[in-house]
Formats: C-alpha cells, sequence, structure tokens
C-alpha cells in the first residue's frame, strides 16, 4: 500500500509538471485595509494596495467607498461611453461593458485599455457591493500588461469569488453604543462613528460650513472628576475648531445622563455651541455638543435640551 501511494503521489506530481493537472485552487486573501476578500487571479499575490504578479507587472487594486456612493458610481457603468467619460481622467478607454453574475446578482464589467508609462494595459473594471447588499460599494479594477497570462475568464474568476464584509446599519450601530438616546426631529441620526459617537444633524448629507445645526453625543475618559466638570467642560469646549476664545454666554448644573451634570453654551463667530456633560467617579464620561449658526441654534435650543434629557449610560 505504501509504495502505491508513493508512486502515485509521484505521478500527480509529474502531472502538474506538465501542466495537465492544476494544482489545489488558491486561498481567499483578505486585500489590506479593506473589507474585501477575494481569491487571486493566477500569478497574484497580496500587495500593500491590493495585489500584484511581479513576474508580468500586473496588478489588482481595490478602492471602497461608504455604501451611498454606490449608485452615482454605478451609473458610470451605463454604457462604454459614460464609463469612458468618468474615467477620462485616468486616461482609460472602455470598448464594452458585460454582465456576469456574482454571487449577490449581476455586476457590470467593464472592459478597455490604458497607456501608462510607456506601455499598453488591458482594465478590467467592476463595481460591487452597496446598500441593497448592506455592504460598502467596492471598485476593483484589473490592470494586466502585455506579458500577464491572465484572461477574461480568470478576472470573472476572481470577480466571483469576492465576499464583502457586511455593514451594520444604523440602527445597528446605535444599539451598540456605550448610552441611549432618543433623536427627535428635525434632528435624525446621521451616522454613528468607530470611536463610539453618535451623529445627529438637522439635514441630509453634508454641511462644510457648519452652519446647520448639528450634535455630537460621544463617551470617553478623563482624570477629572466629578468636582471638576465645569473646568472640564470649558477645555472640551474651547478644543473645539473656532471656539478656542469663544465668549461663554451662560454656564450652570443640570441633570444629564442619569446624573448631575454640567451645561455650557458659547458663541463663536456667529455660531453657538451647547455642551452638557456628566463626569463619573471613575473618570468615564458622556458627552452632548451641538452647534451652528447662531440663529439656527436658537431655533434648535429647545430640541437640543429634549435629546439631552434623553441620554443615558447603557450601562
Amino acid at each position: 500500500m505504501k509504495s502505491r501511494a508513493s508512486s502515485a503521489a509521484l505521478l500527480l506530481a509529474a502531472l502538474w509538471g506538465l501542466g495537465l493537472v492544476e494544482p489545489a485552487s488558491a486561498q481567499m486573501v483578505q486585500i489590506p485595509g479593506t473589507s474585501v476578500a477575494m481569491t487571486p487571479p493566477p500569478g497574484f499575490k497580496l500587495s500593500r494596495t491590493g495585489l500584484e504578479d511581479p513576474d508580468s507587472g500586473s496588478s489588482v487594486s481595490v478602492a471602497e467607498m461608504p455604501a451611498d456612493g454606490f449608485a452615482k458610481l454605478a451609473a458610470t457603468f451605463a454604457s462604454p461611453k459614460t464609463a469612458s467619460a468618468g474615467f477620462a481622467g485616468q486616461g482609460i478607454k472602455i470598448t464594452r461593458i458585460e454582465q456576469i453574475a456574482v454571487e449577490g446578482g449581476q455586476i457590470p464589467l467593464a472592459i478597455g485599455d490604458q497607456s501608462q508609462s510607456g506601455q499598453q494595459l488591458t482594465k478590467y473594471i467592476a463595481v460591487m457591493g452597496g446598500p441593497m447588499l448592506h455592504t460598502n460599494a467596492v471598485l476593483i479594477t484589473f490592470n494586466l500588461t502585455s506579458t500577464s497570462r491572465v484572461r477574461q475568464g480568470d478576472v470573472e474568476a476572481a470577480l466571483k469569488s469576492v465576499r464583502l464584509a457586511r455593514v451594520p446599519t444604523t440602527e445597528e450601530k446605535v444599539a451598540g453604543l456605550p448610552f441611549k438616546f432618543n433623536a427627535v426631529a428635525p434632528f435624525h441620526t446621521a451616522d454613528v462613528f468607530s470611536n463610539g459617537t453618535a451623529l445627529l444633524t438637522t439635514y441630509q448629507g453634508s454641511d462644510p460650513a457648519g452652519a446647520k445645526p448639528a450634535l455630537m453625543i460621544s463617551r470617553g475618559s478623563t482624570q477629572d472628576g466629578p468636582d471638576d466638570m465645569p473646568k472640564t467642560n470649558e477645555r472640551m469646549l474651547r478644543a473645539m475648531g473656532g471656539f478656542a476664545d469663544a465668549e461663554i454666554t451662560e454656564q450652570k448644573p443640570v441633570p444629564f445622563a442619569g446624573g448631575d451634570g454640567h451645561f455650557m453654551s458659547a458663541v463663536a463667530g456667529g455660531k453657538t455651541m451647547l455642551q452638557f456633560i456628566l463626569v463619573r467617579s471613575n473618570g468615564t464620561f458622556v458627552r452632548l455638543v451641538a452647534r451652528g449658526d447662531t440663529s439656527a441654534m436658537e431655533e434648535a435650543r429647545a430640541v437640543v435640551a429634549e435629546i439631552a434629557d434623553s441620554v443615558a449610560f447603557s450601562n
């Protein structure tokens, strides 16, 4: 039995060497800095930005963005013309778009070429994920040199292997926060950040000018104690952009987050900030800060106070 097994192993090795038998399929790899896992095309290995084939100089890049950017990105793949226009800044010309089946449905695969550093690259570009799948939007680009052995079938096989990590919904993120609160109109929960901060806004999208009322609630730790709350409150307020020299217009002890907290308001550069804080004896604090144009904040002041009344530690 042992000699038969050895002979079989030698035969298998010989067939591999002749290219008549394929070795075991490549393993899934996690693309660094992304939520994307995939099986690399033949000859490719991990790089800092995705995958690379050192022998041919080919690469696979993975770009990830929030789910709400998927619709705009996918619209670029409506036709070769729109795709070429969308990627014109990179010198990419798309000649055709094909639909391929992957887990979760059909995705568009844009196919074209690009002149780069004196060589011609064959490009395969696919957009995947999005809010319908509860994942980020992902753009995967195959940059294949003329010496690459990878063909379209290999590209499609790699794309079919892609697995995207599910992104929790805003509601799920809120449920995992170390504090509780009630959003009161016109404020709504816009996002929850990885450091355990909830962002509530009175608008959709972004407001770079910071004119419209927005509110953040967060938990953290400090070396200060409950007796230091007025100083702690002012220090945190003045650390906010544009408020280092703000005029403090009001400050007082208030009930907040189930304890004896502290409130402070300040004005600077036509904007008003309202801040509530509670520091526990162990240095843990919860903080609510709202800001916006002074006139808008005056209208929102009662609602901010109502939201502040709902804040409580989860444990």
